[in-house]
């Protein structure tokens, strides 16, 4: 058991991508403003059993890893790679089960449990005079576990989304950072609708956003609400002010550290907004008109000029999920798919795809 004592919540594999020697990476302590070069990369983003001590489910990430990574290589190697649809189906297990993960949000379930908590405590009573020390949560040890479980249960709320590859142009001398919770959710629909900070996987407008080397970052994105370039895969960045502003977003939904090629630097803003306080403050994606990222096209059929307090539920949530909420029967056959085809189906599947180029 000691061998999986020290569980990474942001694997080792995926920081590699962000290393020149797959052993150190740069880093920035947000709390500290302190940057450093040639950490470890064995020592970032872990604790000991954040999961829990059942070794079962370090062994089901790590197999989930190798399975990502491969095909993340494969995209990183070719950015026009068109994913087979069960590929398809792994990166975006893995991008919310990443995002679910982390120490944030485990903390963020925490909290969301201890006011649920609270409210459903308040209600029983019949007042709101209750002691402030009162709190609602499952044990310590079985935090990581439950957060996880949760997020998985929302895998299939987002089987409908597209996924887009953003590569910086080589002209350009700019690059991704990533962070100690490095799956960001955005939602620009929402932000020109002015309800904003509140994000859900069934969310019409829901994006993914995760960076996954110096030049290449990965976009799920709802297609019935924005139109982002061409039909092929891959999308060039051509304006730095949009890396700025990708990584200005990966650095607001961080923790505690930031990650960055050892070659490069954090920018000097990020730095003079983590000195102020304002780093971990929400990015709206939504401003002056337009989206702050400027290669996603908000639909006109999408757009609601009216009171956004009288939009319903329907409207709100993607017509895919709607509809999975409307028949929860298909929503469990999708569920049962997803988890219970054995072991040995899925290396079957995968090992006809590896050689795929």
């Amino acid at each position: 058991m000691a061998e999986k004592k020290n569980q990474h919540f942001v694997p080792q594999s995926y920081l590699r991508f962000f290393s020149n020697n797959e052993k150190t990476i740069g880093t920035y302590n947000i709390n500290k403003d302190f940057p450093f070069t040639n950490a470890p990369i064995k020592g970032q983003a872990s604790e000991d059993y954040i999961y829990s001590k059942d070794i079962r489910i370090e062994g089901q990430l790590e197999e989930m890893e190798k399975v990502c990574m491969r095909i993340f290589r494969k995209i990183i190697t070719n950015p026009y790679y068109v994913l087979h649809d069960v590929e398809k189906l792994d990166v975006i297990g893995y991008l919310v089960l990443q995002f679910g993960r982390t120490r944030l949000s485990i903390d963020r379930m925490k909290e969301s449990i201890n006011d649920w908590g609270i409210q459903k405590f308040k209600e029983f009573v019949g007042h709101n005079n209750i002691d402030p020390h009162l709190r609602f949560a499952c044990k310590k040890e079985h935090e990581g576990a439950f957060t996880l479980g949760m997020y998985n249960e929302s895998i299939t709320l987002c089987y409908d989304l597209t996924i887009k590859y953003l590569v910086i142009s080589p002209l350009l001398n700019k690059y991704f950072i990533t962070s100690d919770n490095p799956v960001c959710l955005l939602n620009p629909l929402f932000d020109l609708y002015g309800i904003p900070n509140v994000i859900n996987f069934n969310q019409k407008g829901l994006c993914l956003l995760m960076t996954l080397t110096p030049s290449v970052a990965i976009l799920l994105y709802d297609s019935e609400s924005y139109k982002i370039g061409a039909r092929k895969p891959c999308l060039a960045l051509e304006n730095s002010k949009d890396i700025d502003t990708i990584n200005r977003i990966v650095a607001s939904n961080s923790n505690e550290v930031l990650y960055f090629n050892d070659k490069h630097c954090i920018d000097f803003s990020i730095r003079e907004m983590a000195r102020s306080g304002k780093l971990k403050k929400y990015v709206s994606t939504y401003r002056n008109g337009a989206c702050v990222l400027p290669f996603i096209h908000i639909l006109d059929k999408v757009k609601y000029q009216g009171d956004t307090s009288n939009l319903t539920s329907q409207f709100l949530h993607r017509k895919y999920c709607y509809y999975l909420m409307e028949h929860p029967d298909v929503a469990k056959k999708l569920k049962d798919i997803a988890g219970n085809a054995s072991i040995e189906d899925k290396k079957k599947i995968r090992e006809s795809l590896r050689n795929r180029k």
